[in-house]
């Protein structure tokens, strides 16, 4: 079976600076990250998508929200406490998962100093959402999939087979931008 991996980034981001541009971070998270995701993957890239866009993910892909600030989460939308994260100053990015209509990942656009900040974190998150799995950060190797992934400029071997790995996963994606508001 031919596997075609498309991960989504919905951009509701702030403005471009010196440091990160949309065009600079697509550009790292396609040639870094997903262009070496080969092992049983036929293509693998990123697409950017405005936040009144209605995707229709495939089996295999992943959506991920740019957003510009912990503040405006929309894991928290959803019901689920971001309090830990608003804390860690560090934190670039955050997915909960289990969730019906499906996970939500999201990544910070001013917590993240540069563009490979931005593609290192999408690419984090990402990880987190197909994978399902909070434990990545503990196995031998990583990277960019480690807790503090946005240090390293390039992925490891172990970083992308977990990827490749969890592209294969289906697990049910969101369309859209979510906009329930949960007291």
């Amino acid at each position: 079976m031919a596997i075609q991996h498309i991960l989504w980034v919905f951009d509701l981001a702030g403005q471009n600076t010196d440091y990160k541009t949309r065009t600079e971070s697509k550009k790292r998270l396609d040639l870094l990250f997903l262009s070496n995701c080969n092992n049983g993957i036929e293509s693998a890239r990123s697409e950017w998508v405005g936040s009144a866009t209605i995707i229709a993910p495939h089996e295999f892909d992943a959506v991920v929200f740019l957003i510009p600030n912990v503040g405006q989460s929309l894991i928290n939308k959803v019901g689920v406490d971001v309090s830990v994260v608003k804390a860690d100053i560090t934190a670039l990015g955050y997915t909960a998962t289990g969730m019906p209509g499906g996970g939500v990942s999201e990544v910070y656009w001013d917590r993240c100093l540069n563009s490979q900040e931005v593609a290192s974190s999408i690419f984090h998150e990402a990880a987190h959402l197909k994978s399902e799995n909070g434990k990545m950060h503990d196995k031998p190797r990583m990277r960019v999939l480690s807790v503090k992934g946005a240090t390293y400029d390039y992925p490891s071997w172990e970083d992308l087979e977990f990827y490749e790995a969890a592209i294969k996963r289906r697990i049910t994606l969101r369309t859209k931008v979510p906009s329930q508001i949960i007291p």
